[in-house]
């Protein structure tokens, strides 16, 4: 909605207000939720790849991919 407001004198300042607390209060902040969801990701993945050494990993995966038949994926769950 469009509020009139003519703040020297005072008026509509109250009606402006309630209605910026109304909206606020009912739309669901997208991008908060989106930089939140994005920060959980990144912390979940660093937890569960603190133990991974891409040193050792790399020395694996040459060894291993030398072996007829070899394929990352069966790779990865089996490690």
């Amino acid at each position: 909605p469009v509020i009139k407001v003519i703040a020297t004198q005072n008026e509509g300042i109250e009606q402006l207000i309630k209605k910026i607390d109304e909206h606020s209060s009912k739309a669901p902040n997208d991008k908060k939720t989106f930089l939140l969801t994005e920060k959980a990701y990144k912390l979940i993945q660093n937890k569960r790849m603190k133990d991974v050494n891409k040193k050792e990993l790399q020395k694996k995966i040459e060894k291993e991919s030398k072996k007829e038949g070899f394929n990352l994926y069966r790779f990865i769950e089996e490690k």
